[in-house]
C-alpha cells in the first residue's frame, strides 16, 4: 500500500511538473482545461480500472488535486476538492449503474 502511494504520488508530480512547465508552450496545451486533462485522464483510468470498492483511486485524486494547487495560481483546494469529487463521482456511478459478469464454477 505505501509503496503504491509512493508511486501514485510521484505520478501525478511528475505529470504536473510536466504540464505546468513544457505543454504550456503547445498552443493547444495553453488552454487550461485543456492542459488539466494531462492530470484528469490518467486520474479516470485509476478509478475505471480499479475495484470500486477500493480506496486508492481517492487517494490518488487527492495527490493530483493537492499537486493542481500547489502549481496553479488560484484558490487553494479548489482542484483538490474537483479532483475527489471526481473520483467519488466515478466510484458511485460504476457501483450503482455498472455489473461486471460473474462465472461461477459449475
Amino acid at each position: 500500500m505505501i509503496k503504491k502511494n509512493i508511486i501514485l504520488i510521484l505520478l501525478f508530480y511528475f505529470l504536473v511538473i510536466i504540464q505546468t512547465s513544457f505543454l504550456v508552450h503547445f498552443e493547444i496545451f495553453s488552454r487550461k482545461w485543456i492542459g488539466l486533462l494531462v492530470i484528469f485522464i490518467p486520474l479516470l483510468l485509476i478509478n475505471l480500472f480499479e475495484i470500486p470498492e477500493k480506496k486508492s483511486g481517492v487517494v490518488a485524486a487527492a495527490f493530483a488535486g493537492f499537486f493542481i494547487d500547489v502549481f496553479s495560481s488560484g484558490f487553494f483546494s479548489v482542484y483538490l476538492l474537483t479532483a475527489i469529487i471526481f473520483s467519488l463521482l466515478i466510484k458511485f456511478i460504476l457501483r450503482r449503474y455498472v455489473r461486471f459478469p460473474v462465472f461461477k464454477k459449475t
